[in-house]
């Protein structure tokens, strides 16, 4: 039928079987060649719930044809039948199931052809047959009242079996052997956290064991286990059923590798967590829903006792912290004991940092520099030939660095000696001619050709590049970049004394007004946190640097240690005088809302 999608399954299990009997029952009473129970699902889907026969390779013709006129008729409470189009001489019967509380039900049947009142009588024995669907649908109701009623009475015996002592430790192993005994389970774990909802699970008893040692790597992995849960906030199964979004690699490395199955129920109560309980099957008997509903219920009723005993229980330092409590609440009064206590320290911290004084200091970065450093440049434009020199090593002054490539210069030499000579020769033969004119331009450009002369041999000398001063390269490995172009005035090498150093100090612009010539402070270098140095500013420039909202002004410190070398970096503590830790502290958010608010 158009606009009906009938997408048919049928469902293998003992309910499916239980309303197949019930079908074929009623298809007998009519004489029905076939009967299937339907539903109808949103969006006009029909689902099969049970057929007989069953069917093996997919639903019969007339199945479909069924599926078309229930969802075309639903809604309506009397029983039809209509004259099948896919079955010749047959006819198709449906009857609703809404007499019995599903609306969205019908049974259907495959009936021979037959006269109307034969038809109509046969209709009628179908009808008749909903009871043994509603003596069905009594059955199951009355069984599932019954597993709840075993269900409450399995958590009751259990939550007696641990109840019966009063020691955390005796009832946390009572409950964890009496689980493992009624679930078959190979192995059954009990974590506790230290406080409701904090902190990591300490494993505390185990099945089958009378003491727990946690310093045990199955310890540890049995913690994880149970902590994974907890983080979640949900109860995790191995193996996982199927659509299951929960994290589970902790708890599957426990149990999974040897081919077993594994619960963690977190433990809770009014307050929150304070646990998780980790049951471990041996082969592949995993764990029903039924039993995860028994076990939920066993913990919500133990959970409270052993978090109360787990209090009472605990070792002889966290007593102390709950009899003190004791004794402040009876102090201070007899409720909100810890708010009291928190405010009191508070008033403690506030009057603390108001009152107490402490160095006020100004953090900054800084950089060790040369005092005195001296570039070496191109001279001018070409190729470079070679390097005799690399960073780290230490130059004399006039100390040959690097030679440019002169071939083209020397060249250009000769070309231009050439020109000066043939000019020369011009104005000699001009002058024995009396060609005082002619004379007048050839020994112009004599000298002209000299001139480029004098310029190139210049430039051929400084094709030698050496060093200006004596010290240190500090920069310019220029190995790889023999062969290659320099352009005029590229930077080369860099020449400085690295005994001869200085701190420049990048005070922020808003710790700048606290700063002041004069004023010691500390050094600490990134290559050496852990030692300080002492340093004292000598300068501070007047003028600020950077872009805006990260400007500075350049602070020159000088160590009174030796051994820092150039490019050292580091945070400086510059003293700035005493002040209070509240001022120290909210200096930062009092300045941002004088600014704001101008006051």
């Amino acid at each position: 039928m158009p606009g009906v999608t009938a997408a048919h399954s049928v469902v293998v299990s003992e309910t499916a079987r239980a309303l197949g009997d019930a079908i074929r029952l009623q298809g007998a009473l009519a004489g029905a060649v076939s009967g299937a129970l339907l539903r109808l699902r949103e969006g006009g889907q029909v689902d099969i719930l049970a057929a007989w026969p069953s069917f093996e390779g997919g639903p019969a013709l007339w199945v479909q044809e069924a599926a078309g006129l229930f969802a075309g008729h639903s809604g309506e409470s009397r029983s039809v039948a209509y004259a099948s189009q896919q079955s010749v001489g047959g006819h198709i019967a449906v009857v609703p199931c809404a007499s019995i509380g599903e609306p969205d039900v019908a049974a259907v049947f495959l009936l021979r052809e037959r006269d109307e009142r034969t038809l109509a009588e046969d209709v009628g024995r179908l009808e008749l047959g909903l009871a043994a669907l509603r003596a069905y649908q009594a059955s199951q109701e009355a069984q599932r009242r019954t597993e709840d009623v075993d269900r409450l009475a399995s958590a009751i015996e259990i939550a007696g079996v641990a109840g019966a002592h009063l020691r955390f430790e005796a009832i946390a192993f009572a409950l964890v052997n009496e689980i493992a005994s009624r679930y078959g389970c190979e192995r059954v774990s009990l974590g506790m956290l230290g406080r409701v909802g904090h902190g990591d699970v300490r494993l505390r008893a185990m099945s089958a064991s009378d003491r727990v040692v946690r310093k045990t790597e199955l310890a540890h992995a049995l913690e994880r286990a149970m902590d994974e849960a907890l983080d979640q906030d949900i109860e995790t199964v191995w193996p996982e059923p199927e659509g299951a979004g929960a994290v589970t690699r902790c708890l599957r490395g426990v149990v999974g590798e040897r081919g077993g199955c594994g619960l963690v129920m977190p433990l809770r109560t009014a307050e929150g967590m304070v646990g998780a309980v980790l049951l471990e099957r041996e082969g592949d008997r995993a764990f029903t829903q039924r039993e995860i509903e028994t076990l939920r219920l066993v913990l919500e009723l133990v959970s409270a006792r052993l978090w109360e005993r787990w209090e009472r229980d605990r070792w002889i330092g966290a007593r102390t912290v709950y009899r003190a409590h004791r004794g402040l609440a009876w102090a201070v009064g007899a409720q909100h004991t810890w708010a009291k206590m928190i405010a009191l320290a508070v008033i403690a911290f506030v009057c603390f940092s108001v009152f107490v004084k402490t160095t006020d200091e100004v953090r900054a970065p800084f950089v060790v520099e040369p005092m005195d450093r001296r570039k070496v440049s191109a001279p001018f434009e070409g190729f470079l030939r070679e390097a005799l020199v690399r960073v780290g090593d230490r130059v004399e002054p006039g100390q040959l660095m690097a030679r440019l490539d002169d071939t083209a210069l020397l060249l250009q030499l000769a070309d231009e000696r050439a020109r000066e000579q043939a000019a020369r020769t011009q104005a000699d033969a001009a002058r024995s001619g009396g060609e005082i004119a002619e004379a007048r331009v050839s020994e112009a450009q004599r000298e002209q050709a000299m001139a480029r002369v004098r310029l190139l041999e210049h430039m051929i000398g400084q094709a030698r590049i050496v060093a200006p001063v004596g010290g240190v390269v500090i920069s310019g490995d220029l190995e790889s970049a023999v062969g290659g172009p320099v352009g005029t005035g590229e930077l080369l090498f860099e020449i400085a004394d690295p005994e001869a150093v200085r701190v420049g100090v990048a005070v922020p612009e808003h710790a700048m007004m606290r700063v002041e010539a004069g004023q010691t402070g500390r050094l600490a270098l990134a290559a050496d946190p852990g030692r300080k140095i002492r340093a004292e500013i000598v300068r501070i420039d007047p003028v600020a640097s950077g872009e805006r909202g990260s400007r500075s002004f350049r602070a020159i410190a000088r160590a009174e240690e030796t051994g820092l070398r150039p490019g050292m970096e580091g945070i400086a503590r510059i003293e700035t005088g005493r002040a209070s830790y509240a001022r120290v502290w909210l200096r930062p958010m009092t300045d941002w809302l004088r600014m704001r608010l101008w006051f």
